[in-house]
């Protein structure tokens, strides 16, 4: 429990009466307005909730959350104070495998379609390789909402190729927490999950 007081009764004829108070430290961690007590120094297991409704996806998170873990939904959070996260959701865009089988024009498309939007937007991305050719190097997707560009199944299954020169995202115009998360790009340096712009 929580409390810092407690009342004890005994018989009035009890002999060598001896309590023992065990103290352990214990946070709160507060998601999204769920209160959990944790150990102080273990590990909780963070999951955002579940969507308020099917047009929205999760986003990010806002509060006391390591910085590589803003774009995902589940992490292990080291717990050394009182700690409060709230998960941010917002409207899907999806682009799908079929796109995925012409070039990276139709990913494009959907990112530019709404990355001036002035809310946050999530693309979610089918299992595909998205691969650039020349038109499609002539110009980018310019970002100035918080836009999070997502595979649906990770960076093995879903990869853009060709961006050893891409530039393909240009978020100089001010988008505060974009990210593409859960890409291999191919003729890059690594393949990443969470490539924070």
């Amino acid at each position: 429990g929580v409390e810092t007081s407690v009342s004890l009764a005994w018989p009035k004829n009890a002999q060598n009466v001896a309590v023992k108070w065990n103290w352990k430290t214990e946070y709160a961690v507060t998601v999204n307005g769920a209160v959990t007590w944790v150990e102080a120094d273990s590990v909780f297991a963070v999951e955002a909730p579940a969507a308020p409704d099917e047009a929205q996806f999760f986003h990010s998170w806002d509060g006391d959350v390591p910085k590589f873990e803003t774009f995902s939904p589940t992490f292990e959070l080291g717990v050394t104070k009182p700690m409060a996260l709230t998960a941010t959701y917002a409207p899907v865009t999806r682009v799908t495998a079929a796109d995925a089988e012409a070039d990276v024009d139709a990913l494009k498309n959907a990112i530019n379609s709404v990355g001036k939007s002035a809310t946050p937007v999530v693309v979610l991305v089918d299992d595909g390789v998205y691969t650039m050719n020349a038109a499609s190097r002539a110009y980018q997707c310019v970002l100035t909402a918080p836009i999070v560009i997502r595979s649906v199944n990770g960076s093995a299954k879903t990869s853009i190729t060709n961006t050893v020169d891409l530039g393909m995202f240009d978020a100089s115009s001010g988008a505060n927490k974009s990210a593409i998360v859960g890409f291999t790009l191919v003729g890059s340096t690594s393949a990443t999950d969470n490539i924070v712009q």
